[in-house]
């Protein structure tokens, strides 16, 4: 089997903040980028630049969600979006595209976000990014409504699994005041709850990729879960490594499915190069119509695909993007390892699905794993020997007492191994039948001869 899957020695997130403030506790990703990443946030860095590589897996790069558009997105593993109001329709295609080939996309919500705007943009009549609805605020200052505490169930989904089994985790005691309630599409998982039985957690896959919408802000100002309790930094942890744990299925195929790889609408194509050496041209029809002039816009275009002929051989295939991009990556094509459908074929169906493909098809064949005649249970081959060499010896001691008895005994041995037993017993009583009316015959002769 083959397998394809980059190494990196750290994961690269980035955060993309709608609030700001004098001092580093006010921006809406301090909180997340302080769990991720801790070391040295005394002298925060320059806003936009990463932080100096320390012992944590993590990288983490705090931008303004104006900057977003200009950010490369191809360099990061998971984008997280903190309290973003609303974004335009080219951030959100590039944000489609990066997730749809394995990246993750964590969101977490708050007072400035635009509810109506990310529906629309976003959710089932959008890019399809949300996994539910954003609806309502539901706030403890309304008449009648009590803070809420998370309720984790069973710990089901993924992202609960290193809770499980631990008391006092501090899921059950984080107090929550204010989120948005939402509506969980058919195709979203509800990862974790509030004690009301709204959503706080909700999860979907996209394309290769993971989408992960936390209902409440991800800073103090709705919730004391980033200040009091002790599964936060844990958890914002399991967000980031839920996002991206498909990272790479997209570089693992079967034989017979083609190769596909997203690509941004300036990417004119790329060239495939097979196991066998062999290389194949890909266009991206998108890249196409923009420098035949058809479009001006590449906003109009999110993105377009380089799409593979069917692989047929098993091996390691190597994608050389052209430029703008000029990267290299590696896709695996291994084969199938489930079972085969052992139901009869019925007609022609066999002919009608390999039409076209360059193969016999036989109707009859023999088991070579069957057993053979000489070679069944019961019957081994060295005991057939046995027999035979027996039925000689027995042969010779009647030929050597009377050669036609002998003749007519090798005749029941050559009938026993080519016929059968049954044949060798009706060719011995023939011939001792034969052998009887001679010896009478002659003792009648002889008889007669002597009254005579």
């Amino acid at each position: 089997r083959h397998i394809a899957l980059p190494v990196r020695d750290r994961l690269n997130v980035l955060l993309a903040g709608g609030r700001s403030g004098n001092r580093p506790e006010q921006a809406a990703t301090f909180y997340v980028a302080t769990a991720l990443d801790p070391k040295d946030f005394a002298t925060p860095p320059p806003n936009g630049s990463a932080r100096p590589a320390g012992s944590s897996r993590i990288t983490t790069t705090a931008i303004p969600e104006s900057r977003l558009l200009g950010e490369g997105l191809d360099r990061y593993d998971c984008v997280v979006l903190c309290d973003v109001p609303r974004l335009d329709h080219l951030e959100i295609s590039r944000l489609a595209r990066f997730v749809e080939a394995g990246g993750g996309l964590v969101i977490g919500l708050g007072q400035e976000v635009d509810t109506g705007a990310w529906n629309q943009l976003l959710g089932d009549t959008g890019a399809g990014l949300l996994p539910g609805r954003i609806e309502h605020l539901v706030s403890s200052d309304s008449p009648g409504q009590e803070p809420v505490v998370f309720d984790p169930g069973n710990y089901t989904h993924p992202l609960l699994s290193i809770f499980r089994g631990l008391d006092g985790n501090g899921l059950g005691t984080t107090v929550t005041l204010k989120y948005l309630f939402t509506s969980p599409l058919p195709s979203a998982r509800v990862a974790l709850s509030y004690d009301s039985g709204d959503p706080a957690i909700l999860s979907r896959r996209f394309g290769h990729g993971h989408v992960v919408l936390v209902t409440t802000s991800l800073d103090p100002r709705w919730t004391t879960w980033p200040v009091l309790s002790t599964s936060f930094l844990p958890m914002v942890h399991e967000l980031v490594r839920f996002s991206v744990s498909s990272r790479w299925s997209s570089r693992n195929h079967l034989v017979g499915r083609p190769i596909t790889r997203t690509v941004g609408p300036l990417v004119t194509g790329g060239t495939l190069l097979a196991p066998d050496g062999s290389s194949l041209s890909m266009e991206n029809p998108v890249s196409r119509e923009l420098l035949s002039g058809q479009d001006a816009e590449p906003a109009n275009h999110g993105s377009g695909q380089l799409i593979s002929d069917t692989p047929l051989v098993p091996g390691i295939y190597r994608l050389s993007l052209e430029p703008p991009t000029d990267a290299i990556e590696s896709y695996a094509i291994t084969m199938e390892t489930s079972e085969s459908n052992l139901a009869a074929a019925v007609g022609e169906s066999a002919r009608t699905r390999l039409s076209g493909v360059d193969a016999p098809i036989y109707t009859r064949w023999h088991d070579g794993e069957a057993p053979t005649a000489l070679d069944q249970p019961g019957r081994p081959l060295g005991r057939f020997f046995l027999s035979m060499l027996l039925g000689l010896l027995v042969v010779e001691l009647a030929m050597a007492w009377h050669f036609r008895t002998g003749l007519v005994a090798l005749g029941g041995l050559c009938a026993a191994v080519s016929l059968g037993w049954w044949a060798a017993a009706t060719v011995l009583l023939l011939g001792c039948w034969a052998l009887r009316n001679r010896h009478g015959r002659h003792r009648r002769s002889v008889a007669s001869a002597g009254t005579g």
